[in-house]
């Protein structure tokens, strides 16, 4: 827990970095990191999610296995990230067209290793977590990017700070993408040495196919679920100022630490669900409820400061600049109190087999959310959009919860008689 700690420090810093030096442009430094991230999800079709379940079913003496698991892994790594990074530059080279011909060189090569890293990021952390090195790999991956990796990007910013007098976006977003490339070669290295025993033969397209078709749901999941995150802030962009873009920007920012505590437990607790799921359901929901009991305490001391001073926050991580977005920090943490509330009842669902589920109730939560965003924010501004993204949120999670209790017949809210000493069987 103490690497997600730092890694949310790192998250806040580099946002506030990042503020300072674009202004009123950082809620479009904002809209390019999250649609880079979306574009490497989408590469990784589920591959990640689905071999942090493989490996964490592996046998230690199973090499069969763990070739099957390495060959996914490659087949990924070798043909659709890359595709998808291609495909990233060449569109932001595409939607830039009004910069320089220099700007539009480094956001095009920005978004590309932005796409490719974050992707193998994602996909050798969840390798490593599914083996049993499940601290490293919070270090490297998390809900905030990881430690490590958050750390790096600060340093890569705050040097641009020293070095580059009022950088554009596209630089900027280069300095993110110099934070992923040393700890995910790191990660790189130490996952090679856990499988260069096994013999691989040459890779194929074909693995590419077998790989994506195997983790549709977890793909269609997961892909469903940064729509939600991002497709306000995406709405914002196109329908808003760039300031109202940006204080709508800020404002989620900060309300999407809310969740990182019952995530983080969730992320860690993933191959103990996987492996607990329907034969030892009554020890695995009260690990789940007190897991959600301990977020849902913690979070309390983000949370009040947010309600009860939401533009001293606001102004002391980005700047006075983004006061004014007070009202639409309120908001939006009103709703993201369901998913702390409602616990890790996607993990439940998705590790036991029930990915489709969620990614039904996701695609519906997108579908609304966007038709409601586009009514709300014609009607009331960035308020209204803010109102919609809350409401849509906290349905969703309720909804996820009740086919949780409904297939799994696992509860996972908080409980008024938690067993803390559970929390001591879960690495990390």
């Amino acid at each position: 827990m103490l690497s997600y700690g730092a890694a949310v420090v790192g998250y806040v810093a580099v946002s506030a970095l990042a503020s300072r030096l674009l202004h009123h442009d950082f809620g479009y430094f904002h809209i390019a990191m999250s649609a880079s991230l979306d574009a490497a999800l989408l590469a990784l079709f589920g591959a990640h999610r689905g071999a942090l379940r493989q490996a964490a079913r592996l046998d230690p003496a199973d090499d069969a296995g763990l070739v099957g698991l390495r060959r996914d892994v490659r087949a990924i790594s070798l043909f659709t990230l890359p595709a998808a990074a291609a495909a990233g530059a060449v569109g932001a080279w595409l939607l830039s067209g009004g910069q320089e011909r220099t700007t539009r060189l480094v956001l095009a090569a920005s978004v590309g290793a932005v796409i490719w890293l974050s992707g193998r990021q994602k996909l050798i952390a969840n390798v490593l977590r599914g083996l049993g090195s499940v601290r490293f790999a919070g270090l490297v991956e998390g809900r905030s990017g990881g430690a490590l990796v958050a750390a790096c990007q600060c340093v890569a910013v705050g040097a641009v700070i020293l070095l580059v007098p009022a950088p554009s976006v596209a630089v900027v977003l280069g300095a993110v993408a110099v934070g992923f490339a040393g700890p995910v070669l790191f990660a790189h290295l130490l996952l090679r040495r856990r499988w260069s025993h096994v013999k691989m033969a040459r890779p194929r397209l074909a693995d590419a196919q077998a790989a994506m078709s195997q983790n549709r749901h977890f793909a269609s999941n997961l892909v469903a679920a940064a729509l939600n995150t991002n497709i306000d802030l995406w709405l914002a962009g196109l329908l808003l100022t760039a300031y109202e873009t940006s204080l709508f920007s800020a404002a989620e920012r900060v309300s999407t630490l809310l969740p990182v505590v019952t995530m983080s437990l969730g992320v860690v607790a993933s191959p103990l669900v996987s492996r607990s799921v329907g034969h030892r359901s009554d020890e695995l929901e009260s690990l789940l409820r007190t897991g959600a009991t301990v977020a849902a305490g913690l979070t309390l001391l983000l949370w009040l400061p947010m309600l009860l001073a939401p533009g001293a926050v606001l102004r002391l991580i980005f700047g006075d600049a983004f006061g004014p977005a007070a009202v639409i920090l309120v908001i939006l943490t009103l709703g993201g109190m369901s998913n702390v509330l409602t616990g890790a009842c996607s993990v439940a669902l998705s590790m036991s087999g029930h990915e489709a589920i969620v990614s039904r109730v996701q695609w519906a939560a997108v579908a609304l959310r966007s038709a409601l965003g586009l009514v709300l924010v014609s009607m009331f501004g960035v308020t209204g959009l803010a109102i919609s993204a809350s409401g849509v949120t906290a349905l969703m999670w309720c909804a996820l919860w009740w086919f949780s209790l409904r297939r799994t017949g696992i509860r996972t809210h908080p409980t008024s008689r938690p067993d803390v000493m559970l929390l001591r069987r879960v690495p990390a």
